[in-house]
């Protein structure tokens, strides 16, 4: 397990390149304004985008685009480390890891990363350069809940209000991110995924019909080489799918069971050219008189290379707000919106 980290210093793109980043980081704030109900809405709590926490106006104030992107995670480039993101109540200190070991799963050493997930206060976490840390166990455990982890990623079990963005990840043992047992609110933004299968799975089992509530945000994503399914595979549920950018799939890019709800807007598909695998959308293990009725809908979605997304939804439509969306561009800018999905590669005094 691996987890690489950079310290996150963002400086100004030229004018054409950042409009579209500014537009897509807009986006995502002006939805997320309002306190979110713990079990209904994907956005994130008020403290998170109070006016300290947006980006300075200067470029040059270096510490202040520091902790601001912190608040976008992008101190954190995930390569196979099972780690569970959550949006605690507002932070009053920093916390700077010095130290790259992991060799301590008890007592860990003050200056470590493990020390400071620990702590019982909530605190920014920064790096003081970067590093690659190399996890012996699971960053974060759900006590009370289950022991080691199974191999996802990021794995978010029982949570609300949680923002995973600028994330790259690959090659875990299971599967990338999983949000599973009731868990809400979650917002999931510019990532770069690549080689892997199960990439994301949201609702762990027919059975759990807490998963009922859960309303997740896939935003500015791209899903790129070596993948083959779960872009995502969801259960119950209201998923936003929006301004995403799938490139490679091998069997699906959508699916799910027990009659969730999905909204397609503004994603770009690009079947592969396997005839059997044009599909965008999958049902599993549902036969076409129940999933007739589910609500899964397409709408400024760019279809490539053969690619077509099976619509759904009849007399049981459920409704939702426009508050419940971030404001999709059409499928023909997501090119652009995509362009800076997944870790920033940012240093100081250099544009990221």
């Amino acid at each position: 397990m691996v987890m690489a980290v950079e310290p996150s210093v963002m400086s100004m793109r030229p004018s054409e390149q950042l409009d579209m980043e500014t537009w897509s980081i807009q986006m995502l704030l002006e939805s997320m304004t309002e306190m979110p109900s713990p079990s209904l809405s994907p956005r994130m709590p008020k403290w998170c985008l109070e006016s300290r926490m947006r980006p300075p106006e200067r470029a040059t104030e270096s510490w202040m685009w520091r902790l601001w992107m912190m608040t976008l995670l992008t101190a954190w480039t995930v390569i196979c480390a099972p780690v569970t993101c959550t949006c605690a109540p507002r932070p009053s200190m920093v916390y700077v890891v010095t130290d790259a070991s992991d060799d301590e799963m008890i007592i860990p050493r003050k200056g470590t990363l493990r020390y400071g997930v620990i702590q019982d206060r909530p605190m920014w976490i920064v790096f003081a350069r970067d590093m690659i840390i190399q996890l012996r166990q699971e960053l974060i455990r759900h006590y009370g809940l289950r022991t080691r982890s199974d191999g996802d990623g990021i794995s978010i079990m029982s949570s609300s209000n949680i923002w995973i963005d600028h994330v790259s990840m690959s090659n875990c043992s299971d599967g990338l991110i999983d949000a599973v047992s009731g868990s809400t609110a979650i917002t999931i933004s510019n990532g770069h995924f690549t080689k892997h299968d199960h990439v994301m799975l949201f609702g762990a089992s027919n059975s759990e019909a807490q998963d009922e509530v859960m309303q997740i945000t896939v935003a500015f994503n791209h899903f790129g080489k070596g993948l083959v399914q779960r872009m995502p595979r969801c259960r119950f549920g209201f998923f936003h799918v929006v301004n995403n950018d799938y490139t490679h799939w091998l069997m699906y890019a959508i699916g799910g069971n027990m009659n969730p709800t999905i909204i397609s807007q503004g994603n770009r598909f690009i079947a592969p050219d396997d005839v059997n695998a044009k599909e965008v959308t999958k049902r599993e293990y549902t036969p076409y008189d129940e999933y007739k009725e589910w609500v899964w809908k397409s709408q400024g979605d760019v279809m490539m290379n053969g690619a077509f997304f099976n619509e759904s939804g009849g007399q049981n439509e459920r409704s939702y707000d426009q508050l419940d969306f971030i404001p999709a561009k059409h499928g023909k800018y997501v090119g652009q919106l995509t362009k800076f999905a997944g870790t920033l590669n940012c240093h100081v005094g250099m544009p990221c």
